[in-house]
């Protein structure tokens, strides 16, 4: 945590050696404190990209799930200092879901300054999910950590363990405490494939899969759920992954509670047992993938905000 926040305050650093004067200053949180400060008095608009919920809310939510592998999270105050000031002085923030929208409302932030755009899918160059034949393939792609709630999927697997043709495939780099230990309890009962680099996700395991399950405790917005629907793969997530604004629960995919391995299995169990349904899922997320959920679309939504503020910073100043 402490080498986290001597790399942003060096970064700070550099930005403002080279900053040139312009009408928007967009940052990343956790790097834009003294680039903000810096700007407040030339009347730049100050946006604030923050892609997970509010410090404070993030902070909880680790502390409670640490707690719950009998381990103790720590966070770093200073990040957390800096990061809260950087709150305050945005002129907007952007965030990708409503999860991390009701975050930051629930903490006293003005809602006139929050922006909820979601992030775009990956769609150019993506082929559709292929027909499984036998096997049913439940996928789970990114870190194997404790906010990824890795060990609820794992529980569930155990839940389904025996079904004929039924398989659990992670995707991601070796594990670490507290999280090696789950892994290890269930060796038997999931597949690790390890890291697998974006070219052969795409080619290979999404074209794949039946199913992707993201069981996360603390997320923003999973991206791999944008990745997944553009394969035409749907979705079982939980609502502290973002789900809710890119999942159409019962059509194409599950929006589920968190910290729940019951609600996957039983999700899981029936797509396995219903390929009809689980078939006119994929059609409906491949669809919405195409037609919503675009950069481009992220992109128009971008500018649009940046020029409904600065109208109104601009009319405010005349």
């Amino acid at each position: 945590m402490r080498a986290d926040w001597l790399k942003c305050m060096w970064f700070q650093r550099w930005v403002n050696r080279h900053f040139e004067p312009c009408d928007v200053v967009h940052a990343w949180a956790g790097s834009a404190q003294l680039l903000f400060s810096a700007v407040a008095s030339n009347g730049a608009l100050r946006v604030l990209d923050r892609s997970s919920p509010h410090r404070l809310v993030s902070r909880r939510i680790l502390e409670d799930e640490y707690r719950r592998y009998g381990a103790r999270y720590v966070d770093y105050q200073k990040g957390v200092d800096m990061e809260l000031r950087e709150y305050e002085l945005a002129d907007a923030i952007f965030v990708p879901s409503t999860f991390v929208l009701d975050s930051f409302i629930k903490h006293g932030f003005p809602p006139e300054k929050l922006f909820r755009i979601p992030f775009g899918c990956p769609t150019a160059g993506v082929r559709p999910r292929r027909q499984q034949g036998r096997t049913f393939r439940v996928v789970y792609v990114g870190a194997l950590a404790v906010h990824k709630g890795v060990r609820y999927l794992l529980e569930a697997a155990a839940l389904l363990r025996g079904l004929p043709g039924f398989e659990v495939v992670l995707v991601g780099p070796p594990p670490r405490p507290p999280v090696t230990e789950y892994l290890e309890a269930y060796a038997g009962t999931v597949r690790h494939l390890g890291y697998v680099p974006k070219p052969r996700l795409y080619a290979e395991v999404y074209p794949t899969a039946s199913v992707l399950v993201q069981p996360s405790v603390l997320e923003g917005l999973s991206f791999v759920l944008l990745e997944a629907l553009a394969h035409g793969v749907p979705v079982i997530a939980t609502e502290n992954s973002g789900a809710r604004d890119v999942v159409s629960d019962g059509e194409d995919g599950y929006v589920i509670p968190i910290r729940d391995p019951a609600a996957i299995a039983e999700r899981l169990l029936f797509l396995y047992r219903n390929p009809d349904a689980l078939e006119a899922m994929s059609r409906r997320a491949l669809q919405k993938a195409k037609a919503e959920a675009t950069w481009e679309e992220y992109g128009r939504r971008v500018v649009s905000i940046y020029g409904h503020l600065l109208g109104n910073t601009h009319g405010r100043a005349g």
